[in-house]
């Protein structure tokens, strides 16, 4: 049976270090947590993908083995540099040689950065660019930032025609870049077409100067250091110093905004051009890091105790024979399975392979040199890929393994890849979480070979309308759960347990794990449409991923989902068992597990709401004095008193305590006040049994940014505010009862003085 798994939280990572931008997002602590629950201190891990370096070095530092595969050679050196982290020093030094290096009778710093010469737009003095903005179509750069030492002006400028001349000086010639195909891939070598791609996201000007980094980087490397005692630390720092600048020295950073997490490798319309020096000596900050060293060795070497990393330096294939020999002295006792599912990235896979050629020759690429062949890839060729590495590592693994997948930048495509590769490979799906606005996807499985019955494709339109209908009534229980409308993957999630669970899938060859994962897609993409009843909010007709759905046969819910959230946030708040973020965070995943999990984001508006102070920053918040119980229900008590003496003021007849109902002469409602001290409306709003236009929602200034958020993701109660309710604020109320010129005749117009609206965190009165 599929559970709906905790949703382990973690903590926000720095996304600034080397290639961040192309590796997974994943929070520190997911991986020791999950450990920490499942496994033994030392056991032995496997990460079959190496996708995320840190959520192996995270395990290797919890004290396990952990034995992981790279391919990718850039991913090799990102792991081994995590176990060997460098300080500030040490790149420093690194630095500094790589800057005191000649070419010709110059410096190495002094002639790239000459490379960014420009003037002044302010007093005319020379000045050295921090970076040229580029139209992608044009031929020269149309704008300059840089910092004026003379007369201080800084910022953007239009460049002028010296700057024109000098950029346009490098297109002259493709000498460089030609070395640079060649120092890949020689002339006449079959891969020869499918690289001279990559180096078309670097301007002239970057290749020139990379090439002659590069250069001086090797002779670097090839010549003993005159620093310090280790010698492989100071070449891991000029590799890390001079890959950052082969990063930030292509065409794929938009600008201003940036694109921050590309997948293809094309140009952004308008891109930044970095001055590369400078992206240097910025590096140094960014890859600096005081943690301890980890245990590193390749494969067949092990750790000699404790945690390490073991590192199977080639393709998963080779590994599966390697480790399947019976009785080889190369046997490895895995416990458990735990891995970042990667995402297909035609821009990170064609940048490694064009890297690790620049840096190390074109030997080192190895097999990777296959991601060269494929310009694009789609979600079914993705499903295969990931099927054929579970049937591998299917071959280590005894029935029963546990296994332990992330899946970032979660949409149900990726996630749907994932659940049915795995599933065709004998994983079976034992659990799942899921949290939106994280775009991140836990997913837990038993490994059992051939445990579960073939399922052949019926030809009886009977069976295929029983499956369809169990997708469709379990996706009305989810959204009953919900209590509101649901994002689209949350639904589709839904589908595929159900779907592998009941065991729904293709087997025995009967189609390809690409053509089942197409089959399955479109058909749960077509059981959640309108001829099932499941009504969508958002999203076009070609993505419904972007669309909320809900369900004609529920009928109008009286507990949202994100006011059951609200009231446990409070709770904890008032028991004061926890007093940080994340602790909490995981509390109340811990009581929305699976596809219930809450965002993030309403977590924190209701501790804004209700705390004086909540954020990442502090991690700390208490409860703000005005919603201490005690002190709210006298305040509740109050607002009533007060709304019954202004309706008696304004000659109405106040009746009732909650809601407290004015009538006029004739014993008609003429309007009807719900007090309420949370943001928790949706039962009142949705269960009122008086005319929305006379209905007003009474609350504390402080939930309304709380109130707007729901507005905002709940379609079904923006939808039933609209029809005419009203809200007052405690202050206002308060105002209303001072004004010497109320009057019935005005009355509608002054409750509309205040209405709701945004504010900033922490910035709002009572």
């Amino acid at each position: 049976m599929i559970k709906g798994a905790p949703f382990i939280t973690g903590q926000p990572i720095d996304n600034s270090g080397l290639l961040s931008r192309f590796l997974p997002p994943i929070p520190e602590g997911i991986a020791t947590k999950w450990a920490a629950d499942n496994l033994e201190a030392s056991s032995y891990i496997l990460d079959p993908f190496g996708t995320s370096p840190e959520f192996a070095l995270e395990l290797a530092r919890a004290g396990y083995q952990v034995f992981i595969t790279a391919n990718n050679p850039i991913a090799r050196f990102l792991l081994d540099l995590g176990a060997h982290p460098p300080n500030e020093d040490e790149l420093r030094s690194a630095l500094a040689e790589l800057a005191s290096s000649r070419v010709a009778d110059e410096r190495l710093e002094i002639h790239i950065q000459q490379l960014y010469r420009s003037t002044c737009s302010q007093c005319g003095q020379p000045v050295i660019a921090e970076a040229f903005i580029w139209d992608w179509e044009a031929d020269a750069p149309y704008a300059k930032i840089y910092e004026c030492s003379h007369c201080g002006e800084s910022g953007e400028h239009s460049v002028v025609q010296s700057d024109i001349e000098l950029a346009r000086s490098f297109s002259a010639s493709s000498l460089h870049r030609m070395r640079v195909l060649e120092r890949i891939t020689p002339p006449g070598d079959s891969e020869r077409g499918n690289v001279e791609e990559a180096p078309s996201v670097y301007l002239p000007r970057a290749i020139y100067a990379l090439v002659i980094m590069v250069n001086r980087l090797n002779s670097l490397l090839a010549s003993p250091h005159n620093f310090g005692s280790d010698q492989s630390k100071r070449d891991k720092c000029l590799i890390a110093l001079v890959l950052s600048a082969l990063d930030r020295g292509n065409n794929l950073w938009s600008h201003p905004t940036g694109r921050l997490r590309p997948k293809q490798l094309s140009s952004s319309p308008n891109f930044k051009e970095e001055n590369l020096w400078l992206t240097l000596e910025k590096a140094v900050e960014s890859l600096a890091s005081d943690r301890e060293p980890v245990q590193f060795s390749v494969f067949p070497s092990t750790p000699s105790d404790g945690g390490g990393i073991i590192l199977f330096e080639g393709p998963l294939r080779e590994l599966s024979v390697d480790l399947s020999i019976p009785n080889s002295d190369q046997q490895i006792d895995f416990q458990a399975i735990a891995t970042v599912i990667p995402r297909h990235n035609q821009a990170f896979w064609t940048l490694s392979a064009l890297w690790a050629g620049w840096i190390w020759g074109g030997e080192a690429i190895g097999s990777f040199r296959s991601v060269l062949r494929r310009r694009r890839y789609d979600w079914s060729w993705h499903c295969g890929a990931l099927n054929s590495a579970f049937s591998l590592i299917a071959n280590l693994f005894p029935n029963g393994t546990h296994a332990f997948g992330l899946v970032a930048e979660a949409e149900s495509s990726f996630l749907g890849a994932s659940i049915i590769a795995a599933d065709r490979a004998g994983f079976s799906l034992t659990g799942i979480a899921l949290r939106v606005d994280s775009k991140l996807a836990q997913l837990y499985w038993d490994f059992v070979p051939g445990g579960q019955p073939p399922f052949q494709i019926s030809v009886t339109q009977i069976v295929e309308e029983q499956q369809e209908n169990l997708i469709v009534a379990n996706g009305i229980k989810q959204l009953t759960k919900h209590g509101e409308p649901t994002p689209y993957i949350v639904i589709y999630a839904d589908a595929l347990s159900t779907i592998v669970e009941n065991h729904f899938l293709a087997r025995d060859g009967f189609l390809s794990p690409a053509d089942e994962y197409s089959r399955i897609d479109q058909w749960i993409e077509d059981t959640l449409s309108f001829k099932n009843n499941f009504i969508r909010y958002g999203g076009g007709e070609k993505s419904p991923g972007k669309a909320s759905l809900w369900h004609q046969d529920i009928d109008l819910p009286s507990s949202p989902r994100s006011d059951n959230v609200e009231i446990e946030v409070y709770q904890l708040m008032t028991q004061r068992r926890l007093d940080d973020v994340i602790h909490l965070d995981q509390s109340i995943c811990d009581m929305f597990p699976g596809l219930l999990t809450p965002d993030f984001g309403l977590i924190l508006s209701c501790l804004e709401s209700y705390s004086d102070s909540a954020s990442f920053t502090s991690r700390k918040f208490s409860l703000r004095t005005q919603d201490e119980p005690h002190r709210r229900n006298l305040e509740l008590a109050s607002v009533r008193l007060s709304l019954c003496d202004l309706g008696n003021r304004l000659e109405f007849s106040p009746h009732g305590e909650n809601p407290i109902v004015w009538r006029d002469n004739e014993g008609r409602e003429s309007l009807v006040f719900y007090v309420s001290s949370s943001a928790a409306i949706g039962n009142t709003i949705f269960n009122n049994a008086y005319p929305p236009e006379k209905s007003i929602i009474v609350l504390p200034g402080a939930r309304a940014n709380l109130v707007l958020r729901k507005l905002r993701t709940n379609v079904l109660f923006k939808h039933e505010i609209e029809r005419g309710w009203r809200f007052l604020k405690f202050r206002h109320l308060r105002h209303l009862l001072e004004s010497p010129s109320l009057s019935r005749e005005n009355l509608d117009t002054l409750l509309a003085l205040d209405p709701l609206t945004e504010s900033p965190a922490q910035m709002r009165l009572l």
